[in-house]
């Protein structure tokens, strides 16, 4: 297990289940900054901290600005509003896997939706992604420190897996917790 690397993903992010973060954010271009500098940590945990090759959509350095020593700050001036899908990749694996937080309309409601994606390898005439719903719910009731916990809860068996170099156990044990979702 790797428990010292949840710790450690926990301090950078205490911030995430502390006061004012279980509120409501309710606001699309807030709860977009918010998502996005979770995604960011991820990135910095996994591609420069432990050497997993990980793809983040926006480009990470097109939202945050880097000052010294590991520091950054979410840069101010980007538009978070605009964004409609944020994604991490993870392409270290011959089969892809990664996380995607995307801001939908249905019903005349934005929504926020936070799905873990494995790229099908035992179903071989299914290509592409199977997203695993992870978080679903309307922007005006979305809570950060409940989007957190469900990342939390799936960063620790991702990076088990890139301990291990078991990518099945990562598809064994999101197929046995997540429900599948459509593809589109």
């Amino acid at each position: 297990m790797s428990d010292d690397w949840l710790e450690e993903l926990d301090e950078k992010f205490a911030h995430l289940e502390g006061e004012g973060n279980d509120e409501v954010v309710g606001h699309k271009a807030k709860l977009t900054e918010k998502l996005m500098g979770m995604f960011f940590g991820l990135w910095v945990k996994f591609d420069i901290d432990r050497g997993v090759r990980m793809q983040l959509t926006p480009f990470e350095w097109e939202f945050v600005d880097y000052k010294d020593q590991k520091e950054w700050r979410l840069d101010k001036e980007f538009n978070f509003g605009e964004v409609a899908d944020i994604e991490l990749l993870d392409a270290r694996f011959p089969y892809k896997q990664g996380l995607r937080a995307e801001l939908y309309r249905a019903e005349e409601t934005t929504r926020i939706r936070l799905a873990f994606l494995l790229e099908d390898w035992r179903e071989k005439e299914r290509k592409g992604f199977t997203p695993f719903l992870l978080y679903d719910a309307p922007v005006e009731a979305a809570r950060v420190s409940d989007i957190w916990k469900e990342m939390k809860k799936v960063a620790l068996p991702w990076h088990e897996a890139h301990i291990r170099g078991d990518q099945e156990h990562l598809w064994d044990w999101v197929k046995s917790t997540y429900v599948d979702l459509p593809r589109r």
